[in-house]
């Protein structure tokens, strides 16, 4: 088929459309837009102030997010509050929508201790002293108290207690009062005296406190004995007493009666004096025997010794001057005769004869 195409002027338009289109008959492929969305995001930041903690820091987050924050006071404080939200509760949510910063406040809880107080009063009656007056203590407060006496009084108690003792310990748990109670000593007197002559004692008394303690001795004087107590069952020389009234007392003395003892003597040429008889210790008899006697008693020689003097001397080696014969002896140096001695004076003496010092014998006085 042959086409005949033919052109013309009003036909330029279509022709070049034509050509137009045949030039650009090229495939091209759709195009795709790509759209990019921006998220806005903000930062909370969350602190507690003294005295508590919160359960989140904060964070970044987008926004409209919702965030739960729960305040919570330590031991002591208490929940006062938000810095940067009115909100009150100690939970609350958050919806972020800006930048936000909140503070947790708590406040430190004020106890109220009640203390009770008891009033404690404390006197002396006359005659003495305690260590407080008192004053206002706290309930279950221990206060000991201690009294003491003036001189010439004693305690007898506490007026507001049972006790007995001079330190009282109590335990305030009421209003409590206590007055120490004191007494003026009773004074007693004590007389003591001796016999006439036979001893003495060691005081004579006083004036003494009631219950104290005195100690009376008596001491016998040469040539006698104790005997007891007037005023007293006791026997023995030493006396206890406790003055709880006036009291008298007499230690009682006695002469102790003299024994006398008689020796015969002999010579038995010129060394020795034979002596038969008794003394304090029983018989005597022998050559230059020892002689023995108390004081008070009475020695009697009966001396039948021609030519040798016998003779009472104070030491044995000083002879038979006047410097040591002894004193008050009867018939002293005889060769026949009685010599008659009573000692008034413990000690040793001794007999010897004038002419022969080898004579020597040893008379013991005690007491």
């Amino acid at each position: 088929m042959l086409i005949l195409i033919t052109c013309s002027k009003e036909s330029d338009a279509g022709s070049d459309a034509y050509a137009s289109s045949a030039s650009q008959n090229t495939y091209t492929p759709p195009t795709t837009t790509t759209t990019t969305t921006t998220v806005t995001q903000y930062t909370l930041a969350v602190t507690a102030a003294e005295g508590g903690g919160v359960s989140s820091t904060g964070g970044t987050y987008d926004d409209g997010t919702s965030v739960s924050i729960t305040a919570t006071p330590n031991e002591g404080y208490e929940f006062a509050g938000w810095n940067g939200t009115d909100m009150s509760s100690s939970t609350i949510t958050i919806v972020l929508t800006a930048n936000t910063t909140i503070e947790a406040l708590f406040n430190q809880v004020q106890t109220t201790t009640t203390v009770t107080q008891f009033t404690l009063a404390v006197s002396a009656s006359n005659g003495g002293t305690v260590s407080t007056e008192g004053g206002d203590f706290e309930e279950g407060t221990e206060v000991t108290i201690t009294a003491t006496a003036n001189t010439g009084y004693r305690f007898t108690g506490w007026e507001g207690s049972d006790s007995t003792s001079e330190s009282l310990t109590v335990t305030l748990n009421s209003d409590q009062t206590y007055q120490a109670l004191f007494e003026l000593i009773p004074i007693y007197t004590l007389s003591v005296t001796a016999s006439a002559e036979g001893g003495t004692v060691s005081t004579e008394g006083g004036d003494f406190e009631e219950g104290t303690e005195v100690t009376i001795t008596a001491t016998a004087n040469t040539g006698y004995r104790f005997t007891g107590w007037e005023g007293s069952d006791s026997t023995s020389e030493s006396l206890t007493i406790t003055l709880n009234s006036d009291q008298t007392y007499q230690a009682l003395f006695e002469l102790i009666p003299a024994s006398v003892y008689t020796i015969s003597v002999t010579a038995q040429g010129s060394a020795n004096y034979i002596l038969t008889g008794d003394d304090a210790n029983g018989s005597v008899s022998g050559n230059d025997p020892s002689v023995s006697l108390k004081v008070g008693d009475t020695l009697n020689f009966s001396v039948n010794a021609q030519g040798h003097p016998f003779y009472l001397i104070k030491t044995s080696n000083g002879g038979v001057g006047s410097d040591n014969v002894i004193d008050g002896v009867s018939n002293n140096g005889a060769v026949s005769a009685t010599v008659s001695w009573t000692p008034n004076e413990a000690g040793t003496y001794y007999y010897i004869c004038e002419y022969h010092p080898s004579m020597l014998g040893t008379i013991t006085v005690t007491e």
